[in-house]
This record gives C-alpha cells, sequence and structure tokens, in this order.
C-alpha cells in the first residue's frame, strides 16, 4: 500500500506532510462531524424542478358550471346548441340571459332598499384563445334570436354592436333629444335607448380606458347602475337617460391578467363585469346546425317571455324564497378570498337577485322561487370559480383558507372571554396557546385582529387605552347579523 503521508502536501508547501503532521490532520477530523451528518447537494434528475416550499395537495380545479344553473327552458335551449358542436355549455346560457336582459329593456325590476334596479346584465368571458370556443358559442342564441325577431310583429329589433371605444361614443349612441336655448329642437337623439354589446376583443376596451382623461370606464359603471349617462365637454355636450346597456366581452385569460389593472379593480368596473370561463370539453369535426324545430319552438317561447317580461313591472319572491334568500346573503357575505379577489366578487349578491329574475321571467314566471335562486348562485359560483382560477393560485387561496379559520377562532375566544373590553395580550394568549402553536404566530393574530375590524360590517371594534408604559388594545365584539 502507498504511504499517504508521502502523496499529502503540507499547507503552503509542495513537500509531503510529515508522519506527525498526518496524525494530527486524522485526529482534527475525527472531531468534525460524521460524513452522514452533513447535508448533501440534492442531485436532480434533467428536467426536474426543485420543489421549495412546504408540500401542498390544495390546487384550484378548473371551473364547471353545476346542471342546476340552467334552469327550465334554459337548458334545453343550451343541449340543443351543444348536441352537435363544439360551443361551450355556460357560454351559450350566458349569451341567451344577457341578450334576453338587453331585448326586455327598462320594464322589470328588482327593488333593493329604494333603489329599482333594472334587469342588466354584463359577463365577460374568458378562456384560452381558439380553443374557447367563445365565438363558436354564440351562433345559435344570435340565430335563435333573429327567428323570433322575425316573429314579434311591430317590435323594433335589439340593436346590437360589435365595438365600443370611447365613453363618448357609447353615450352618443342612447342620447337624449337636443334642444338649444330657445327650445327648438337640434337633435332628435335616440328613442330606443336599449344597446347590446358583443365585444370580441375586450382587452382593448380595458385598454382604452388607461388612458388619460378616458370616460370609458366611467360610463360603464353608470350604465350598469341605471344612471343618467353625460359627456363632459362643452363643445359636444350630450346626455343619455332612461339607458338599458348590456355588455358581453370576451377575453384570453392571459390577456385579462395583463390589462386589467388594479384601478379597474378597485374603482368597481372589474366587479360589474362577471366573469365566466369558456373552453370546449368536446372535438366535433363537422358540427351540425341545431334542429329547426326546436329553434322554432325556443323562438316562439322567446317571444311570449319577451312580451310578458315587458309588461313586468317588479319581480318578486314568494315567502319561501325571502327565508332562503336571507340564508343566502349572509353566507355570500361572509365569504373571505384574497383582497383582489374579494374586491372582483363585490357584487355577488346583486347579481345573485340579477340572475334569479331573469331565469324566471325567461321561463315565463314572474315570480322568484328558491329554485331560482339556486340556479342563480350556481352562476355566482362559477363566477367565483372562475376568477380565482385566472386570477389567484392555489397557495394565496389556502393561506385565505386559514385566515379566515383564524379570525373566526379570534371572535370566539374574545366571546369566551367576555365579549366586552378583552386585553390584547390575553386573546393572542388563548388563540396562540401562550404561543406554543407553531402557528399562528404573534403577527398573524395581529393581522387577522385588524382584518376583522376592516370587514363590512365590523367583527369587533378596538380601543387604546393608556397604562404607564405602552398604550395598548382592548377588544370587543360588533353587533352581529340584522341587530
Amino acid at each position: 500500500m502507498a504511504d499517504l503521508s508521502r502523496l499529502v502536501p503540507g499547507a503552503g508547501s509542495d513537500a509531503p506532510m510529515s508522519a506527525d503532521e498526518w496524525d494530527g490532520l486524522l485526529t482534527s477530523m475525527k472531531l468534525l462531524k460524521g460524513v452522514d451528518d452533513i447535508p448533501k447537494p440534492k442531485r436532480k434528475r434533467r428536467g426536474q424542478q426543485e420543489d421549495e416550499g412546504e408540500f401542498s395537495d390544495y390546487v384550484l380545479s378548473r371551473p364547471e358550471l353545476h346542471n342546476v344553473a340552467l334552469f327550465g327552458i334554459l337548458r334545453d335551449m343550451v343541449d340543443a346548441a351543444c348536441a352537435n358542436s363544439e360551443a361551450v355549455r355556460p357560454t351559450v346560457a350566458i349569451h341567451i340571459l344577457a341578450r334576453f336582459a338587453a331585448t326586455i329593456g327598462r320594464t322589470a325590476y328588482i327593488q333593493i332598499g329604494d333603489q329599482k334596479r333594472h334587469l342588466r346584465m354584463n359577463a365577460l368571458i374568458v378562456g384560452p384563445t381558439a380553443k374557447g370556443r367563445k365565438g363558436t358559442s354564440t351562433e345559435m342564441p344570435s340565430e335563435m334570436y333573429r327567428l323570433m325577431e322575425a316573429r314579434m310583429v311591430g317590435g323594433v329589433p335589439l340593436r346590437k354592436l360589435t365595438a365600443l371605444a370611447t365613453g363618448e361614443g357609447l353615450i352618443h349612441m342612447v342620447r337624449d333629444p337636443l334642444h338649444d336655448h330657445e327650445g327648438n329642437l337640434l337633435d332628435g337623439g335616440v328613442e330606443d335607448k336599449r344597446l347590446l354589446f358583443d365585444v370580441s376583443e375586450f382587452a382593448g376596451v380595458l385598454a382604452q380606458a388607461r388612458r388619460e382623461a378616458a370616460t370609458i370606464s366611467t360610463v360603464l359603471r353608470d350604465a350598469f347602475d341605471g344612471v343618467k349617462l353625460v359627456t363632459p365637454t362643452k363643445t359636444s355636450f350630450c346626455e343619455a337617460s332612461d339607458t338599458h346597456i348590456v355588455v358581453i366581452g370576451s377575453v384570453p385569460e392571459t390577456e385579462i391578467v395583463k390589462t386589467l389593472t388594479s384601478t379597474d379593480i378597485t374603482n368597481g368596473l372589474a366587479n360589474r363585469f362577471p366573469m365566466f370561463y369558456s373552453t370546449r370539453d368536446k372535438i366535433v369535426s363537422m358540427p351540425k346546425a341545431t334542429d329547426p324545430k326546436l329553434m322554432d319552438r325556443f323562438a316562439e317561447h322567446l317571444s311570449w317571455a319577451i312580451y310578458e317580461a315587458s309588461k313586468q313591472a317588479q319581480v318578486c319572491m314568494d315567502a319561501d324564497a325571502l327565508d332562503y334568500w336571507d340564508e343566502i346573503y349572509h353566507a355570500l357575505e361572509a365569504k373571505t378570498h384574497p383582497p383582489a379577489i374579494a374586491a372582483l366578487l363585490a357584487r355577488q349578491s346583486t347579481y345573485t337577485l340579477i340572475f334569479a329574475a331573469l331565469l324566471a321571467l325567461l321561463n315565463r314566471q314572474a315570480v322568484v322561487s328558491r329554485d331560482h335562486l339556486d340556479a342563480a348562485l350556481a352562476w355566482v359560483q362559477y363566477w367565483e370559480d372562475t376568477t380565482l382560477f385566472v386570477f389567484s393560485n392555489g397557495e394565496q387561496n389556502e393561506q385565505a383558507i386559514k385566515m379566515k379559520g383564524l379570525k373566526d377562532e379570534i371572535v370566539q375566544a374574545i366571546a369566551t372571554l367576555g365579549g366586552v373590553k378583552v386585553k390584547h395580550s390575553d386573546l393572542a394568549n388563548k388563540v396562540t396557546n401562550k404561543y406554543q402553536k407553531a402557528w399562528p404566530l404573534a403577527k398573524d393574530v395581529k393581522f387577522a385582529m385588524e382584518l376583522l375590524e376592516r370587514e363590512s360590517p365590523p367583527r369587533i371594534y378596538s380601543e387604546t387605552v393608556a397604562t404607564g408604559g405602552r398604550a395598548s388594545n382592548l377588544y370587543s365584539l360588533g353587533p352581529q347579523g340584522d341587530e
């Protein structure tokens, strides 16, 4: 065997180490951690990525529309449209409902407090480019409504436009008559204030809204709310009252994430446009036209449903639906999501009522029942699932779920400790088991308590009290429910 002492050079020298130096080196090595205790670099197979962070099996699934959403005649229409084509069921249904809402005009309404909310709805169809079949899904509804309009003798066809660029242009299309100071008529205006926009490139509308001095965002928000629209210029002053405008937009999911700004989210534009995912679920190489006999039957049903809805005033709920709505409303308001997602879904309760009323009228029923509310809830859930799928990820949503659990635990802890003027230290000790838990940490508890105070309405209230040293907070429960 070779003499190792003659092969290992000493520090700073080309000469071999002596036997004494080699023995000293071996002794010092024995004092180190064993080789098996030293962390080894991970070897990765080719193409394998390192997984950093804690493993989680929570993954957001692709949105799926529950069958209960397609209530009554709507399901028959959607089944017929999708039987021999690649049309997407939720997208077909949205086009049918949105066009129905636009066609009936400013007649039927739901009463929300002192507000008469006419049945306007917007929608944003989101999905992959080409494979989303967003355009294919408009074909059957368009033909069905064309047949319906041909049956309605004396009826005024609904204006349908495919481009939307400026707020001023939108107002001009539904403008009121204009008179000079002496009362002479300068512009006869537009008599029919119904208008449907079906915009295949809605990302362009969002890009236009970002331009300086652009009014399109404000006008779209006001149009949904049904207030008077006004062009804010002296040279081309124009106003439009009693309008009834419905907008359906289509956009690839990659584009909506890039073009929708934080301003669009916080100023309320985005939550006036519920989003619905669209992607084909089958391949049909040679699509066939929808059965003409079915189309005639649907057109006849639509003509009667639209006629009856145009004579309808307030759409009310029956007694069972009213009790059910109270339960639904509290559940919707108690939902917790990451802040941006919560802002996008802020009008869920309003849209639940709109969907329920539209589904009732489409089925020629004048009163909203529990079944209509169930169907409307399915649509709102699909909107929520789409928003989470497009704008969020599993980790963010999982954190929001954990934070909701912590907030509920804090509220329960305050109640257990008396409910009034509970010390921060007592509350934190109870929730964290005197900081013996791995989670939550003190910062998590503090953040959850801040979120609770920012809820609407807040579930807890705090007051700052002076002490001999640092000021401290006392926490009390806020009034719950309708008390």
